[in-house]
């Protein structure tokens, strides 16, 4: 009887771990792996905007020996030299110098092997510049990670040229048919649906499963009032980073999020939206969270005294929106308001435009 009553119980711990074995297999399946391409971009400009596309990587160099620091193992980088005129890449690692890049600057395609022996191609931008022991050779990004993620076509770009895709917060994605990217992060957000997202360092895949936590919406469209049209509002709460510029309101978790980067434009004018003097936006559980931010802008101005003179260029002039947002690097015209001083008794003593000038008096 004892006997029997220690096979019942083995059987039943067996089947117990049965069960805690495919729970465990079935949370692993849950996600789902998308292959990406590489793609590059064309000759001319970088067909999508970033919050980092100013930002480029700096060759490292020794005397005439110069590298780029992007995956190449056992090396350094790409490997190359340099005279005063023109940098001749070591492309695909075989000893031989044949990518050579003149004048300003070109574009370069290498062969990136990763510590994991996958092997994929990487096009840069070479630009060249002058640096304090003279010529500096500097490189951008000129090329993503192509696929379908959640059925929607997806673009993901190392943003933190540094030949990896997997930098959160730092690279960048892009889905369906915009040309704004948003940062990586953690959580993202996938045809209104919200994902866990997980990237491969190289690019060549991402890994998706729907979000499980509590969750709330973001609407910084219906209250935004501006002359033309608000392209990307990127918010950012922890690791995880969305564009909430549609027109409805957006699905993201819950908690505190800050005003990042953002873009409106009306067709020939445009400008950059920065935060400025926000406060943080608070996101509550199955509540609709709505920012009224915009027009009417004011503008602080920092006047210079110089010489009995006042001068007040570009620089000394801020515009801010209704929730306190910066408006900076507007194109292709220049923020140069009209303005008028007045006395102590309220006279008028002169009027005249910020003058653009590149000095910032």
């Amino acid at each position: 009887m004892k006997t029997c009553s220690r096979i019942a119980l083995a059987g039943m711990l067996a089947i117990a771990a049965f069960w805690v074995f495919a729970a465990a297999v079935a949370q692993e399946s849950s996600w789902t792996e998308s292959t990406l391409k590489f793609q590059p971009a064309a000759k001319g400009d970088f067909p999508y905007f970033t919050m980092r596309e100013e930002q480029v990587g700096e060759l490292c160099h020794d005397r005439n020996e110069y590298y780029v620091p992007i995956p190449v193992k056992k090396k350094l980088g790409v490997m190359g030299t340099s005279d005063t005129k023109i940098l001749t890449l070591d492309c695909d690692h075989d000893y031989k110098e044949e990518t050579k890049i003149s004048g300003q600057g070109g574009l370069a395609t290498a062969k990136l092997i990763y510590e994991d022996d996958t092997v994929s191609t990487y096009t840069m931008k070479i630009i060249r510049g002058a640096g304090t022991s003279g010529v500096s050779w500097q490189f951008l990004r000129h090329c993503w990670m192509a696929g379908k993620v959640a059925n929607l076509p997806f673009a993901l770009i190392d943003d933190s040229n540094n030949g990896k895709y997997d930098d959160y917060g730092q690279d960048s994605f892009v889905v369906g048919d915009s040309k704004y990217a948003t940062p990586l992060g953690k959580v993202a957000s996938l045809g209104g649906q919200l994902f866990n997202l997980e990237a491969k360092e190289h690019g060549t895949s991402v890994k998706t499963k729907p979000y499980e936590g509590k969750t709330g919406y973001l609407d910084m469209s219906s209250q935004y009032k501006c002359v033309g049209k608000l392209m990307v509002a990127i918010v950012q709460c922890g690791q995880n980073f969305f564009d909430a510029s549609g027109k409805d309101p957006l699905l993201v978790p819950v908690g505190s999020y800050s005003f990042l980067w953002g873009v409106i434009s009306n067709g020939k004018q445009s400008a950059v939206i920065q935060p400025g003097k926000m406060v943080a936006i608070e996101v509550k559980e199955g509540e609709t969270t709505k920012v009224a931010w915009g027009m009417p802008v004011r503008l602080e101005i920092d006047a210079v005294v110089s010489a009995g003179m006042l001068r007040i260029g570009p620089a000394n002039v801020k515009a801010f929106g209704t929730a306190n947002e910066e408006y900076v690097t507007f194109k292709p015209r220049p923020l140069l308001p009209q303005l008028e001083v007045q006395g102590s008794t309220g006279s008028t003593i002169g009027r005249g435009a910020v003058a653009e000038a590149t000095d910032g008096c």
